[in-house]
């Protein structure tokens, strides 16, 4: 993602707000997902946990996770726009704010 980001839409996607929060939580579905819900070694180094222990759900704080996803979807949405708008111009015939990938052709 930081890579298409860079690339195709001009901004760097790690400084997109609550971006290690994010981090953080895509780094806990992995474990869960390929690591049978054991702290991999990537979770271990951005959440400071034991690598190899099962992922602790008391640890997890749903409410700020909650929180820290709208700001992060918030603030790549308006970058993501700006960096659109930069590279393709503005989209035809849509109130602001609503626009479809087929309107930047």
């Amino acid at each position: 993602m930081q890579k298409a980001c860079a690339q195709d839409l001009g901004f760097d996607s790690s400084r997109v707000s609550r971006f290690a929060t994010v981090n953080r939580l895509r780094c806990i579905a992995n474990s869960v997902k390929h690591n049978e819900g054991k702290v991999n070694p990537e979770l271990a180094v951005v959440a400071r946990w034991t690598a190899g222990k099962p992922i602790d759900p008391a640890r997890l704080r749903f409410k700020t996770l909650n929180k820290a996803c709208l700001a992060f979807l918030m603030d790549f949405v308006r970058r993501a726009e700006r960096g659109m708008r930069k590279k393709y111009g503005k989209p035809i015939g849509l109130a602001p704010g609503r626009w479809t990938p087929q309107m930047w052709a």
